[in-house]
């Protein structure tokens, strides 16, 4: 079953024209949707949490959208998430919400997602969904 997803953009900036922007991307056969809560971790050595994603190559994810209740207010604290089981895999800071649209931007990320790590160095627990879509 191909699922149907559309997506739209607003972005408004002072005194500028607003930008408006949306699509449909076509094509995705499977898609998860996960939300988790990831807990304030402010001393010691933070844990974190790890998710397990539906196995996939980076070649099929077409979706990536990764968003918060509560991103960093300050530079002393980190919401970070990395791609677990890849050697040398790069720390992503949650500063905002991360949509990441086209397999092109996917592949950015360096390696298969099948799982990810988060990390919450906030003051407060962070509520984390999850969006990716696949095309088989």
């Amino acid at each position: 079953m191909v699922v149907l997803v559309k997506w739209n953009f607003n972005l408004f900036v002072n005194d500028g024209k607003p930008l408006t922007l949306e699509d449909t991307i076509n094509g995705i056969t499977a898609y998860d949707k996960i939300s988790i809560v990831v807990a304030s971790e402010t001393s010691g050595t933070p844990t974190g949490v790890t998710i397990d994603l539906q196995p996939s190559t980076v070649d099929n994810v077409v979706l990536l959208c990764i968003a918060s209740d509560h991103y960093p207010k300050s530079s002393s604290e980190k919401l970070t998430y990395t791609l677990e089981k890849v050697t040398g895999a790069k720390e992503n800071h949650l500063e905002s919400a991360h949509v990441l649209i086209g397999n092109a931007l996917v592949k950015l990320l360096g390696a298969d997602l099948t799982q990810l790590k988060f990390v919450n160095t906030t003051a407060q627990d962070a509520n984390i969904d999850i969006v990716v879509g696949r095309k088989a």
